[in-house]
């Protein structure tokens, strides 16, 4: 049975609707298939430190670099944005120190800025000795189109663009971390969608990755097609465009092309070990069916299942999460 809480939490958080401009960009609709047959290497990037201070005692960092997928990106989100949250003090000029333990937190949906996941996450790891990276998605925060409001992507090509762009992103960062920045021990992680994200930029990654995807689906098909989102989607809208594309099964459309962002479209991590993933039982945005695809197209993965919905899993088992954080370093 699904978690109420989620379900009301859904009803009093979700109050727009998602894609509310339709399909979007047809000619990035049509080559999606292309760009993941054909990913190819990292990006090279050079990430620039525009700015630090302290925040709660720790010190920061903030970082941009050109978006690799500048090109395909609204004007607002062409350049890419992070935060470096140390544990420790380090010369301002470099603060991606090679010795020390970090973490990349990709972003869960609505998730913009850095605050929640430096409170949640950052902040505890620290003192541990621990440094966190936190990306700023694409269309999110101070990367936001001028005429989106908050987090509520506008047309449905907005959320692979999304998806795509902070893959990409992440996958070059990645790069310059462990070969100029020649970080040893780094893990990446994420929340909901930025679980998913997690989950493929760690299948995609040129070396095995330690990865802990935290309640992620394994496409974005469930969440907006059958889970608590999709009653915050304006399917009247998307309805509209597909006929007049002249499509007639339309769901069918619809899923055939969240299904491009599938977990399965990708191969299994070359190191199924260095993976925990984490699921709730009574999730309401995410089904148990995401949890079992990832257990049949990863075998070998560690697997850890909460008594708990999605939203309940954040708020109440933080704990765990950031003690499976702390153990995957020691097993790598």
């Amino acid at each position: 049975m699904t978690s109420n809480f989620d379900r009301l939490f859904a009803s009093l958080t979700t109050r727009q609707k998602f894609f509310s401009n339709g399909i979007g960009d047809e000619a990035y609709m049509k080559e999606i298939p292309n760009y993941i047959a054909n990913v190819g290497a990292p990006t090279q990037i050079k990430p620039q430190i525009i700015a630090s201070g302290k925040w709660m005692g720790l010190a920061y960092w903030d970082f941009s670099f050109i978006s690799p997928m500048a090109d395909l990106l609204p004007q607002e989100s062409a350049i890419a944005y992070g935060r470096y949250l140390a544990p420790n003090k380090y010369p301002v000029n470099n603060p991606f120190d090679s010795n020390t333990r970090t973490i990349i937190h990709f972003a869960g949906t609505a998730d913009q800025g850095y605050n929640r996941r430096s409170l949640m996450l950052g902040l505890p790891l620290a003192k541990q000795g621990i440094a966190s990276i936190l990306l700023e998605n694409a269309y999110y925060g101070i990367r936001r189109p001028q005429a989106q409001n908050s987090y509520y992507l506008q047309d449905l090509t907005d959320l692979f663009k999304l998806g795509h762009a902070t893959g990409q992103e992440g996958r070059s960062l990645i790069h310059w971390l462990q070969t100029d920045a020649q970080v040893q021990s780094l893990l990446i992680t994420g929340i909901s969608m930025g679980g998913l994200v997690c989950a493929i930029v760690g299948a995609l990654a040129d070396k095995p990755l330690a990865m802990v995807p935290f309640v992620p689906p394994h496409g974005p098909e469930a969440p907006y097609m059958d889970m608590a989102l999709k009653h915050h989607v304006d399917w009247k809208r998307l309805h509209l465009d597909l006929s007049k594309k002249g499509v007639e099964n339309q769901e069918q459309f619809l899923r055939d092309f969240m299904r491009h962002l599938d977990i399965r479209r990708f191969n299994p991590p070359a190191r199924p070990e260095l993976v925990h993933l984490i699921s709730a039982e009574h999730d309401a945005y995410i089904p148990q069916s995401s949890t079992e695809i990832f257990l049949q197209h990863w075998p070998g993965i560690q697997t850890t299942l909460l008594n708990s919905g999605h939203v309940g899993s954040v708020l109440f088992h933080s704990r765990t999460y950031l003690k499976i954080l702390q153990q995957m370093f020691e097993r790598f």
